[in-house]
């Protein structure tokens, strides 16, 4: 029994498009904490990009390719950045990413001696550096991650009844970040869109005061 695909299939579309935009922002996040060789914000190695890698971790999922057990893990959000982390993790390692670097065999011990030791000495493969967090570190990062997912899910709710300023929101999780940028990602125009900002401080406000709620 696919349980993803199920809970998919009857979730509404208005929430699929804004679980999509959670996931596209987190996996913006990920991407940042890597470096990469191409050091464009949009590419990703093997022509993926943000969008692309929330697709192919979606349809990973309603394939059974990679398989949801509720029992084990309730949170399906949880689940799905799980999902977008190995993704991204293995554009990090992949050839197109790395050059002539061959990287050692993931989690070993010998993987861990590399991140530390490799970039202090080896120019020009720093892209692939991403900062080891300490236990606590790393509680404190899953807490404040959850925080920001639940301030996305409050102000999509905040802006639903707003199709352009949901489109707008949605542009800006993706990496947009000049009016623009966001202009042309959206299809509007400029003036729309700065027009559009004056409403999106109004639901930033209201967001900050249910979150300080």
């Amino acid at each position: 029994m696919n349980h993803a695909r199920d809970l998919l299939e009857r979730t509404p579309d208005n929430e699929l498009g804004k679980m999509i935009l959670e996931l596209g922002c987190y996996a913006l996040r990920v991407r940042n904490e890597y470096r990469w060789r191409t050091r464009d914000r949009e590419a990703l190695p093997k022509g993926e990009t943000i969008k692309s890698v929330v697709s192919l971790a979606l349809e990973r999922v309603l394939a059974g390719e990679r398989r949801w057990n509720p029992a084990q893990q309730p949170d399906f959000m949880k689940f799905m950045r799980d999902v977008i982390d190995s993704l991204i993790n293995h554009l990090a390692r992949s050839k197109d990413n790395a050059l002539l670097t061959t990287l050692p065999e993931e989690g070993g011990q010998d993987e861990i001696s590399w991140r530390a030791e490799s970039y202090k000495t080896r120019s020009g493969a720093e892209w692939l550096a991403r900062s080891e967090a300490t236990p606590e570190q790393a509680l404190l990062d899953e807490e404040s991650e959850e925080q920001k997912n639940k301030a996305i899910r409050i102000l999509l709710d905040e802006c639903v009844a707003d199709q352009t300023l949901t489109q707008i929101v949605g542009a800006m999780l993706g990496g947009c970040d000049h009016c623009g940028e966001i202009a042309d990602a959206v299809g509007i125009e400029v003036k729309e869109v700065y027009n559009a900002m004056k409403r999106l401080d109004r639901r930033v406000a209201s967001v900050s005061r249910r979150m300080a709620d």
